[in-house]
């Protein structure tokens, strides 16, 4: 029986717009199982809602046209990719050299910073400095 996730999943997707196909590949690569997928493109492609499908019986298949997934594919991802750990630790660890280097580099644009907003405070006396040379 698939699950009602998969079916309201499937659905949504094909009322916008998205092929019956893409929508059953999005699902796999998500990890979920191809039968469950399978099962629940063929009870969207049969019309019977949620509530009307009985868990002994599945649609009749004369009825409905075959849905596969290309059998190339894996049934279940094999292992699971971390992503992210969203911990931040890893990312608070900064080799003291970078940390160096930007520290330097705000010094630098501090120093710039203050260069140029003393350079328009006293414009008239940096003017009269370099026009009497």
């Amino acid at each position: 029986m698939a699950r009602e996730e998969l079916v309201e999943g499937i659905r949504m997707a094909t009322e916008k717009g998205e092929s019956l196909k893409d929508a059953m590949m999005s699902f796999l690569n998500a990890g979920y199982l191809k039968e469950d997928i399978e099962d629940a493109a063929r009870i969207v492609q049969s019309g019977i809602s949620i509530k009307e499908e009985k868990p002994l019986q599945k649609p009749a298949e004369e009825s409905v046209e075959k849905i596969t997934i290309s059998e190339n594919i894996p049934s279940a991802p094999a292992t699971v990719q971390k992503i992210s750990d969203y911990s931040g630790k890893e990312d608070s660890k900064m080799n003291p050299q970078k940390k160096r280097l930007l520290i330097a580099l705000l010094v630098f644009l501090g120093v710039i910073g203050i260069f140029l907003f003393l350079l328009l405070l006293f414009k008239e006396k940096f003017i009269s400095l370099f026009t009497g040379v």
